[in-house]
């Protein structure tokens, strides 16, 4: 019987889901915090606000980007942030290229798509991925201008630790059993 509610047994019988991604969410939220602070003539925005003042139809005032920032009375910056590190793999790249996707139609559904400066953040650590011939960095970079940022010591930790966790979730999770059809 547990009796101290902190003690080390009942902290690990509370884990979050293997895929948990709150503690990417916590590393973007920072990484978009000191952004907002290295660039004081960066102002936040809501979406919705903007995209009513920019003419665009209600579906994407409705787009939730990770950051809106007006820079400027007639420029605004529209954001997709993305924390992980270490190699990228196939679901990673898919949720790089939903993000690209985003920030593509926002741009061509605008009436005026040279007041839209969009921008795809990633760490640094993962931005040499990011280059090269396939057609995921080509659409990327259609779609945004790719913005490598530098992880704190204790971000980078949290995210190495995330993704291990998350890794081997992967690897217990059941594989579905392939199905044979009847010749």
């Amino acid at each position: 019987m547990i009796t101290d509610p902190q003690s080390t047994k009942f902290a690990s019988a509370v884990k979050s889901h293997p895929s948990d991604s709150t503690p990417q969410g916590k590393v973007e939220r920072g990484i978009l915090e000191r952004l907002s602070a290295e660039h004081p003539e960066w102002q936040l925005l809501d979406l919705s606000l903007a995209a009513a003042e920019l003419g665009l139809s209600l579906v994407w005032q409705k787009a939730k980007p990770d950051a809106v920032w007006r820079i400027g009375p007639d420029e605004l910056i529209v954001a997709e942030c993305y924390a992980r590190v270490g190699a990228l793999k196939s679901g990673h790249r898919r949720k790089l290229a939903m993000d690209a996707l985003k920030l593509m139609a926002l741009r061509y559904q605008c009436p005026d798509a040279k007041r839209l400066k969009c921008l795809i953040i990633v760490p640094q650590e993962i931005q040499e991925q990011l280059k090269g011939k396939s057609w995921l960095c080509a659409a990327m970079n259609i779609a945004a201008d790719l913005m490598p940022v530098v992880l704190s010591d204790d971000e980078r930790e949290l995210l190495a630790d995330t993704t291990r966790r998350q890794a081997d979730g992967q690897a217990r999770s059941r594989k579905p059993e392939k199905t044979r059809h009847p010749e």
